[in-house]
């Protein structure tokens, strides 16, 4: 029980607090100027785009992929938090396959998962 509220609170602040790998968060200064900032864990990096006709289509897909890294991102902290749930349970029912199998799964998505936000 108490896993899941940590899980819930870690997913809360991430999405609150746009802290996630990669970190990139689109603000609007006006119609004709985008602010992409990209956050680290001690400094931002900010990226201004003039929305002119010319460049419509950039804006329009550089709103897509921040939307899609972020999802993806919520995706596998979900991922993530169902294994570790799963971990939790079968350790505490003493099912000893169950728990080495997805024991490997995980430590296997670890490294994978750090590759995609990389």
């Amino acid at each position: 029980m108490y896993l899941t509220l940590i899980a819930i609170f870690i997913a809360a602040i991430s999405f609150f607090l746009d802290f996630y790998p990669g970190g990139y968060s689109l603000q609007y200064e006006n119609q004709d100027k985008i602010t992409l900032v990209k956050k680290f864990f001690l400094q931002k990096e900010k990226f201004v785009i003039e929305a002119t006709t010319e460049n419509e289509l950039k804006v329009a897909l550089l709103k897509h992929e921040v939307n899609f890294v972020k999802s993806l991102w919520f995706m596998s902290l979900c991922v993530f938090l169902i294994f570790i749930n799963s971990l939790a349970l079968y350790y505490h029912l003493k099912y000893k396959q169950a728990f080495l199998l997805v024991l490997t799964f995980f430590i296997l998505l670890i490294p994978i998962d750090t590759y995609v936000f990389i």
